[in-house]
């Protein structure tokens, strides 16, 4: 995020920006020291944001092909035929959108598990039995929880759609016939009462879903965050000529900012012969931790001026 400066082809990077976290990115960052994830459960929890991203880049990538389509359509029109496929690139992102988005939600499920597995009764690890019984979960089980995944009625749907797709080919998406150029997604191997699948405005749709998804992400690990203990976590503020900037945080904090925790760095940082942190005169973390130290003192006991610094009044 921060790069005002190479030295020696190693950057000056910013990493820790907590005004940017979501629920999940809060706990991913804050939990290590409460749950001590197996290294497959670590990444099962990593997944959740990953699966959600992913999902939206093929979202995109699928909202970018209109004027593709348009072409194609017109082509289609003019000749009876297309030698091109954009109707079906277009929906293989769409598939893979919504595969993305419920994998999303197995990641999430897991965690649950990982959690709170052990310690209740009759918790199978499945993700369906998670959405669709939580009120057969007995033991440490919170009602809360059972009632984020008991409210999540659009869940089913998805799952199912999810894995008709799973299992059958490749669908195809066009253009509606309205006024305003909308992506359809049909697809003649899977029936959804009776009917083959069809969906007018595709991205629209896919777009409510996604709400969905990260309305019901918002809530759960909101309430995951509130279980965390104040034991200290160490973050990676960023880099400095290849240095970490490091800091100490205590997870149980109402509102983190950039401002929270400890500094871990100040020895090196505050060492003549060697570079400083960027932010060393604004950083909340490095008042708290050196409260007799200005700042100013630090920068100008540096034999080599930063480059970012203030430059000297004359």
């Amino acid at each position: 995020m921060f790069n005002p400066d190479t030295r020696n082809g190693r950057p000056t990077v910013r990493t820790f920006a907590p005004e940017l976290w979501a629920e999940v990115d809060a706990f991913v960052a804050l939990s290590g020291r409460t749950y001590a994830f197996k290294h497959r459960d670590e990444q099962t929890l990593g997944g959740v944001k990953r699966h959600f991203e992913k999902a939206q880049i093929f979202r995109d990538n699928a909202a970018q092909s209109i004027d593709s389509l348009i072409a194609e359509q017109a082509d289609m029109d003019r000749r009876g035929f297309s030698e091109v496929s954009h109707g079906r690139e277009t929906a293989q992102n769409i598939e893979a959108a919504i595969t993305e988005l419920y994998s999303c939600l197995d990641c999430t499920a897991k965690t649950v598990h990982a959690i709170y597995g052990k310690s209740s009764r009759g918790f199978k690890d499945s993700t369906s039995f998670l959405f669709t019984s939580p009120e057969r979960i007995a033991g440490a089980f919170p009602d809360i929880l059972k009632g984020i995944f008991a409210g999540a009625t659009w869940e089913k749907p998805l799952r199912d759609l999810r894995t008709e797709l799973v299992h059958s080919g490749t669908g195809h998406c066009d253009l509606t016939r309205s006024d305003v150029a909308a992506i359809r997604y049909l697809h003649l191997g899977i029936k959804i009462n009776g009917r083959c699948l069809e969906i007018l405005d595709v991205i629209s749709w896919f777009d409510e879903k996604t709400n969905q998804v990260n309305a019901f992400l918002g809530a759960l690990f909101h309430f995951l965050r509130g279980t965390l203990k104040a034991y200290p976590v160490t973050m990676l503020c960023g880099m400095v000529d290849g240095r970490a900037l490091v800091r100490e945080l205590d997870p149980t904090e109402s509102k983190i900012s950039f401002h929270s925790g400890k500094c871990l760095a100040v020895t090196w940082i505050e060492n003549p012969e060697l570079p400083t942190c960027p932010f060393i005169t604004m950083c909340g973390a490095y008042r708290r931790t050196r409260p007799d130290i200005d700042p100013a003192q630090v920068l100008s006991s540096k034999l080599h001026p930063e480059p970012w610094a203030p430059a000297a009044q004359v």
